[in-house]
């Protein structure tokens, strides 16, 4: 298995505490310490601050640097499927998954929202709510690098 240069020269992550000594690929919007909220199967929680020589703030951009060897990363699963699913990135600690949420819905008010967004809403809550982040095989965060 190839992985990146920092990343084996560290060895491999096998505990959330390994993530602070790795370079983690940050999703950030400033130059503020990033900590990763992490919780396993049996609800127990974990806290990481990590950082990494990338930081951004576009998933799409931290993917491509993990692809690439970068570093590891933390990102929603639904955006991950295949690079996954080719062996390009590879989960890394995935009896771990993110306790912050990666979706947000923003819209005006409730007071006269259309039925559109209230049925909208109600697909995005169906899809990527409470159940979907409680699934153990499909933990919505995984932790990824090259192989």
């Amino acid at each position: 298995m190839r992985i990146s240069r920092v990343s084996a020269a560290r060895g491999r992550a096998r505990t959330h505490a390994d993530l602070a000594d790795h370079n983690c690929l940050v999703y950030a919007h400033a130059a503020e310490q990033v900590e990763w909220k992490l919780k396993d199967g049996n609800g127990s929680q974990y806290s990481v601050e990590v950082c990494g020589d990338v930081r951004a703030n576009d998933t799409n951009t931290l993917r491509m640097v993990a692809i690439a060897g970068g570093g590891i990363m933390l990102g929603p699963l639904f955006t991950l499927e295949e690079e996954l699913a080719s062996g390009r990135l590879v989960r890394v600690l995935p009896e771990l998954h993110s306790v912050d949420p990666y979706l947000w819905i923003v819209y005006p008010s409730r007071r006269h929202l259309s039925l559109k967004v209230r049925r909208f809403i109600d697909f995005l809550d169906r899809e990527f709510g409470q159940d979907y982040a409680a699934d153990p095989i499909s933990p919505p965060a995984p932790f990824v690098r090259k192989t």
